[in-house]
């Protein structure tokens, strides 16, 4: 049977080995400048020009879910929340107390939906019609809906399809820059991994040609994993962190809000504890979005992936 020496017939055993080593030495050397490279043009920030520590105005009016993606590059659960926030703030849902069980309700403010988006109407469709009635909601029954297997499945099929809805409906900036080195990396992991069949195979048993496996599979794994904002949006990112910052000490600052309810919506995407108690006279909110994300978490970890 042929061997991998047979490649290189006019050297001897040993001098086969040295080649074979030195090929590794030369796959770990442009590994090693490709990652620098990647590093730099994939995920190092830009230098930004904003310094401040705190900003007291919402620095953009870009939505729940686009802020989502900036700040973390997905939709997360809270921003789900957010949404059905703003859906109070525009008079489609309204809470109300039933006097008769004492429980808090959410009640369809609105029956005729003709100038709902889309996302809007599947944010209805998920809060009230798949946890509710059709018509109202109680916060209870949504923090136990996926306490049951069979809603816990349902509502991460339906949950998963909320966030291909609005992140279609929603994203309208470029927040990323595109990432282009696709070729050179599956490159280097390829020959990475055929060098550590070839050290098998061929019987050279290096150290150094075992060694090329794991880097060419954490090359490529580094390489889907990483990103890097826009200048544009790096600059605003930044702007959001001091936003935040503004928000967790507001009640060290003397500023008039004219619209608090729209500050906590933002406030519950970037993960502000007890804003709402601090500037507006309702609780409702932030009740409202505990019990939501407790409900897609126990969703998240619990629902059958098989259904999407």
């Amino acid at each position: 049977m042929p061997s991998i020496y047979d490649a290189f017939d006019f050297l001897d055993k040993g001098e086969a080995t040295e080649v074979f080593s030195m090929l590794c030495i030369g796959w770990f050397i442009f590994a090693v400048l490709i990652t620098i490279y990647l590093y730099i043009r994939n995920y190092k920030p830009y230098k930004t020009d904003f310094r401040d520590d705190f900003y007291t105005q919402i620095p953009s009016n870009i939505t729940p879910i686009e802020l989502s993606e900036l700040m973390y590059k997905k939709v997360v659960p809270s921003a789900l929340s957010a949404e059905v926030l703003k859906l109070f703030n525009e008079g489609v849902l309204r809470i109300e107390k039933d006097k008769n069980n004492g429980e808090t309700y959410i009640h369809l403010n609105r029956i005729s939906n003709k100038d709902f988006t889309i996302g809007k109407d599947y944010t209805v469709k998920l809060l009230v019609n798949i946890m509710g009635n059709g018509s109202r909601v109680s916060i209870k029954e949504i923090a136990k809906f996926c306490d049951r297997k069979r809603n816990c499945d349902n509502f991460y099929m339906e949950y998963k399809i909320w966030c291909r809805i609005m992140r279609k409906e929603n994203l309208k900036h470029i927040f990323y820059e595109r990432k282009t080195q696709y070729g050179i990396v599956r490159f280097l992991t390829i020959i990475g991994c055929l060098l550590f069949i070839a050290n098998i195979i061929g019987g050279f048993r290096l150290n150094i040609g075992y060694a090329t496996l794991l880097p060419a599979v954490l090359l490529l794994l580094y390489f889907t994993k990483i990103y890097k904002r826009t200048r544009a949006a790096n600059e605003e990112y930044h702007k959001w962190i001091a936003f935040k910052q503004f928000l967790e000490n507001i009640e060290n600052f003397k500023c008039t809000i004219m619209n608090p309810d729209e500050y906590v919506v933002y406030g519950i995407v970037l993960g502000v504890k007890g804003l709402e108690k601090k500037i507006t006279e309702h609780t409702y909110y932030e009740e409202i979005a505990n019990a939501l994300n407790k409900c897609i978490i126990k969703a998240l970890l619990n629902g059958d992936r098989k259904l999407v």
